[in-house]
């Protein structure tokens, strides 16, 4: 709504003259009106506040001006200003939470507002008066929907709709409008006053029609591109909606426009000069008490400050920045079928983990053996009139636990050579180890929740992620957990591959070293640990020297029969096709790394099938 508040001076006149009469009653008066709002705003400020407040920006509603509070992040409200134009306590109210719901759809997509604002800058070479006239075309188009957003939300605002506008247009003729104002008009009357036939030039009228034709079977496409729901939420978001009305409106009032200014020459020429788009007898009908582009200025530095203040507090509370966060939740959405489709692999391993016999321990009536213990139970109670004495066995099913092996070592060795950053198969890589990640943290989660039930499964699961390049870069430690911190810095070192050469030895070296001590090569060797360590490769690797350190390795660890509970396996693809001769007898190869998540799959089955 728009603002035609002059500036206010006081003047000091006789108290004879008449004007100081009229100026001293019509201030008494609304120093009334002021007091009786007062109450008003201590009765329902903050009910109106936190109704009309966004989650991270607070609207209050009390005296001293339309404001935005950059300090305290929230803008506040001051229906006395449309008290003092004259508006009722309800109308002022309706007009109040108008603005309110204009401030609220602002700040769902500033930019797209900002957009909006930069491009209707730039069609003044149109015509001087083009832009403004466009804003208020904009702004006609938007107070449709902001009113159906108040009359949705608040009880009595379809009442005091119909109260106001009839007020606020001074007739439903408007056909003493140049012919693009007669348009923005009547397509706000015809929504605001439904009951009354707007009357306008048939030229307009012939626009008006082309745009109800664009609602389809509806015939009214006004009512399409301003629907809300049922809580009072527009259907379509901001950007959307300017692009159809830019697309599809924009071009009627600009063809109406240029008919203007095309009339206004012809009659400067005549010798009847008259400006088009000079005074406008019904500017009140759109409010504006803060200005939309102050308004959004401000909104744009309360967002900021506000995402400033969540992502600190982000930070303090999980370890990590927000914006880190939620790219690696988006990677993790990205691979979530295949994490599904493993982790029930890994429920089945659970479900192996738990067997059951057949005990005689279970009292029963109607057993499969009379339990001696009970005999003179039995005849004494027959005696007294109990036909079916409880003295007899039956089989109870109980479940017995596996213990071997008890812990699972995952090591997924990423591929962090040079040639990996073409093709694609940076990324894909990255969701490969999130995607493993994920599953072993899942895969402890699940036995941490049965033990939680009561099943006293001891079984630990371990991951860890390394990269080879020139030299061996630890990504994430052997352990249980898989920390936020942890997450966000592997998938950043993913991002960015150190590149180099293919040195997947010193990654063997670095994990003989750090991990074969004697206590785990006799936890792997007697069975109770079993170790599986992954290498990614995209080719070009030393097949010889990577076969002598995955000997030495399996060799520290082997059995006297020749088994051993280590699996060391190789997954290659683009050029990595001699991966599968090089793993024997776990080596793979991926036609596109897309097949990646599949072959893993495929390898987890079988390579714990046994467990």
């Amino acid at each position: 709504m728009r603002n035609t508040n002059s500036e206010r001076r006081i003047y000091e006149l006789g108290e004879d003259d008449p004007d100081s009469r009229q100026k001293s009653k019509k201030e008494m008066l609304l120093a009334e009106a002021r007091e009786k709002w007062g109450d008003f705003f201590k009765r329902f400020g903050g009910t109106i506040g936190a109704y009309f407040g966004t989650p991270d920006i607070t609207i209050t509603v009390e005296p001293g001006g339309w404001y935005i509070d950059l300090k305290n992040i929230r803008m506040n409200v001051d229906p006395t200003f449309f008290l003092e134009q004259g508006y009722s306590e309800s109308e002022s109210l309706f007009a109040t939470f108008h603005e309110a719901e204009r401030f609220r759809d602002m700040t769902i997509d500033p930019y797209a507002y900002t957009s909006l604002f930069d491009r209707i800058d730039q069609t003044a070479n149109i015509h001087k008066a083009y832009p403004d006239e466009l804003s208020k075309f904009y702004n006609c188009l938007d107070d449709v929907l902001v009113n159906k957003k108040v009359m949705k939300r608040w009880k009595a605002g379809i009442k005091a709709k119909n109260v106001l506008y009839p007020k606020l247009f001074h007739s439903n003729n408007l056909t003493k409008h140049p012919f693009a104002r007669q348009f923005m008009y009547a397509l706000l009357r015809r929504e605001m006053i439904p009951s009354e036939e707007v009357i306008v030039h048939e030229e307009v009228q012939a626009a008006l029609e082309k745009w109800d034709l664009l609602g389809g079977a509806q015939r009214n496409a006004t009512a399409i591109l301003t629907a809300v729901n049922e809580i009072g939420d527009a259907q379509l978001p901001p950007m959307k909606r300017f692009a159809i009305i830019e697309t599809l409106a924009e071009p009627l009032f600009k063809d109406l426009f240029l008919r203007d200014i095309e009339r206004y020459d012809k009659e400067k020429a005549d010798g009847e000069p008259g400006d088009p788009f000079g005074v406008d007898p019904d500017e009140n009908v759109i409010f504006d008490p803060m200005k939309a582009r102050d308004a959004l200025k401000g909104i744009n530095e309360l967002k900021a400050k506000n995402e400033k203040i969540k992502n600190d507090s982000f930070k303090e509370k999980m370890g990590v920045e927000k914006i880190d966060f939620l790219n690696y939740a988006k990677d993790v959405r990205k691979v979530e079928e295949h994490i599904d489709t493993i982790s029930e692999v890994f429920r089945k391993i659970i479900q192996k983990r738990k067997t059951y016999r057949r005990k005689l321990r279970k009292a029963s009536k109607d057993g499969v053996l009379l339990d001696s213990r009970k005999t003179a139970t039995a005849v004494a109670e027959i005696k007294s009139g109990h036909a079916e004495p409880v003295v007899m066995l039956d089989f109870e099913k109980q479940e017995t636990i596996g213990t071997s092996p008890n812990k699972l070592e995952f090591t997924i060795v990423c591929d962090g050579s040079g040639s990996m950053v073409n093709n694609g198969k940076t990324i894909q890589q990255r969701l490969f180890a999130i995607l493993a990640m994920e599953a072993f943290a899942h895969f402890q989660k699940q036995i941490d929740t049965e033990r939680t039930n009561g099943d006293d499964i001891n079984l630990t699961i371990q991951s860890e992620l390394r990269m080879f390049s020139d030299s061996d870069i630890l990504l994430k430690p052997l352990s249980s957990n898989l920390t936020h911190k942890e997450r966000v810095e592997f998938r950043s070192k993913l991002i960015n591959l150190p590149g180099g050469s293919n040195n997947e030895v010193t990654t063997f070296n670095a994990i003989t070293d750090e991990q074969f001590n004697r206590e785990r090569i006799n936890s792997i060797v007697a069975g109770e640990t079993k170790k599986i360590i992954i290498f990614l490769t995209d080719g070009e690797s030393d097949t010889s020297a990577i076969q002598a350190a995955r000997n030495r390795m399996m060799n520290l660890v082997r059995r006297r029969d020749g088994s051993s509970s280590l699996v060391i396996a190789g997954i290659g693809f683009d050029g990595g096709q001699s991966a599968v001769s090089t793993y024997a007898p776990d080596g793979y190869y991926a036609n596109s790394i897309d097949e990646l998540p599949t072959i893993f799959e495929t390898f987890i089955s079988k390579i714990l099938s046994d467990i």
